[in-house]
């Protein structure tokens, strides 16, 4: 049964950026779509805020090429995986630095298997429960 596969959802790249043409388009997009007013009412706000948020959209649709995301990206990543990861750098490279020092006392050593074993445990989970929430919205198509 052959699965289709989601099209791959491009993001802007803003490291890839021409600043000065893009700041210069903004400026004239903004002088002519929404000119400078003195704001009275909430009513005006809105709009303006609204004109605002649709120059800037439009002229990074115009200016800033996208870029395809990686095969290799994990989809189920998650800001609290990152912040673990994070927490286990600082153990793991003192427990490197003391590797070979059989009898040393470096409490690196522990907390380093500490935190990997809750880092193991908490990327099982979320892989886990990423792939059994798209089990569960799979249609037929």
């Amino acid at each position: 049964m052959p699965v289709a596969h989601a099209p791959p959802r491009t993001t802007p790249d803003f490291r890839n950026i021409d600043f000065t043409k893009f700041k210069e388009s903004l400026q004239t997009r903004l002088q002519t779509d929404s000119p400078a007013i003195h704001i009275t009412s909430e009513q005006q706000f809105n709009t303006k805020v609204d004109k605002l948020t649709t120059a800037i959209q439009d002229t990074i649709n115009e200016l800033i090429p996208n870029k395809k995301p990686s095969p290799f990206s994990k989809r189920w990543w998650n800001a609290e995986l990152t912040v673990l990861k994070k927490k286990e750098n600082k153990p793991s490279n003192e427990a490197y630095k003391f590797r070979d020092i059989v009898d040393h006392p470096a409490p690196a050593k522990e907390r380093h298997r500490k935190i990997t074993k809750e880092l193991a445990v908490a990327v099982e989970n979320v892989s886990k429960d990423h792939w059994q929430d798209w089990l569960e919205n799979i249609t037929s198509q």
